[in-house]
Formats: structure tokens, sequence, C-alpha cells
């Protein structure tokens, strides 16, 4: 990873939440709704983790701005798995 890439602390932000939502969704293995909301944020981050690479230090403004257009929707969508989660988690208990 290039430290000196401008968005080098998003890299390192998308890639602690992989780890950790990865992590998180082994430990939570005997509650179903949890381990399904896990393992769809795990891709979503993924797939953010990919396209965070691939945006490079001088990219074009209407490249960029489509980028981070499809950032902004997976970070709704993980929002929307995520409560997903949540609430069937509530529901089981």
């Amino acid at each position: 990873m290039n430290t000196a890439h401008p968005r080098f602390f998003q890299r390192l932000q998308t890639l602690g939440a992989v780890l950790f939502v990865a992590g998180l969704t082994t430990h939570a293995g005997h509650y179903q709704s949890l381990t399904v909301a896990g393992i769809l944020l795990t891709a979503v981050l993924l797939v953010r983790l990919s396209i965070e690479f691939s945006i490079e230090e001088k990219e074009p403004e209407q490249s960029l701005e489509r980028k981070l257009k499809r950032l902004s929707f997976l970070n709704q969508f993980s929002m929307v798995v995520a409560m997903f989660g949540v609430v069937s988690f509530m529901r089981e208990q």
C-alpha cells in the first residue's frame, strides 16, 4: 500500500472493517441471522475495498465521481444489511 496516497486511510479503515466483521461472523456462528448478515457485509466490504484500490492518485474527476457514488451506494446497502441482521437477531432472542 502506498501511504502517500490520498485515500490511504479509507483503504486501511475498510480493511480493518473487513477483518472485524469477518471475526465477528466466525464467533456468532450459532445465530443464523448474524451469520448471513456478516457474510453479506464481508462481501460488500470486499467490493468496497476493491473499488478503493482501483482509485488512482491522479484519477480523472468524472471517473472519481462515479467511483465515489458506488462507494456511497455500498455504504447505504451495508447499513441496510446491518440493520437487517440486528433486527433478525433481536427476533431470535
